[in-house]
This record gives structure tokens, sequence and C-alpha cells, in this order.
């Protein structure tokens, strides 16, 4: 691990540098809790990302974090990213109709 640490400086300067302010992992059980315990246990560090854990598959609460979170400012993975294409595509200015679809049925969806 030392030796990855000039590669995780680097990603870390060029994350600070572009105005990134928080980072959402996407994960279930084990693989969210232990970073939710650290991030409870030692809070963030100015000038850091702060995180935000989305511990569920459910499509509610992944576009809740969406609408919590500037997705310009926030480092996350590209499920969300999907979510986010295809809340706007579902979306219209013209139209006040949402797709009736569930969104665990398409598949594009989030697994």
């Amino acid at each position: 691990m030392q030796a990855e640490l000039p590669r995780l400086e680097a990603l870390t300067d060029e994350v600070r540098s572009a105005g990134l302010t928080h980072a959402l992992l996407l994960g279930m059980g084990g693989s969210s809790l232990a970073p939710e315990v650290l991030r409870k246990t030692f809070g963030v560090k100015p000038g850091y990302l702060d995180l935000a854990i989305l511990d569920s598959t459910d499509p509610g609460a992944v576009l809740a974090f969406d609408e919590r979170l500037e997705p310009q400012r926030t480092l996350s993975s590209s499920p969300l990213n999907r979510v986010r294409r295809w809340k706007h595509s579902r979306y219209s200015a013209t139209s006040s109709t949402v797709c009736s679809e569930p969104l665990e049925t398409r598949p594009e969806s989030i697994s």
C-alpha cells in the first residue's frame, strides 16, 4: 500500500481541485457498514470529501440521494449516473407524466 501512496495523493489533489465536495458510496451490508462506521467515527476533514452512503436498491432511496447531493460536485459510481440518465429521460418539461414502468424491470437498472 505504501507504494500506492503517491498515486492516491495525486487522485486526492485532482478531486479537491475539481471542486468535488462529496463521495457517494453505493454498497450493501458489509461493503457499506465499515465505511459508514469510519465516517461517523472520524468525521470529515475540512476541504475533503464528505462521504454519503447509499445502502439500498430501492429506486426512491437512490433518487433521494440524487436530489440531495449536487451531481456536479459528487464523486459517484456509474450505477447512480445510469439512474440520473433514466430519471431525466422520463421527466419532461412539456409533460407532467412519469414512466410507470418500475425501475428494477428496466435493463439498465441498478443490480
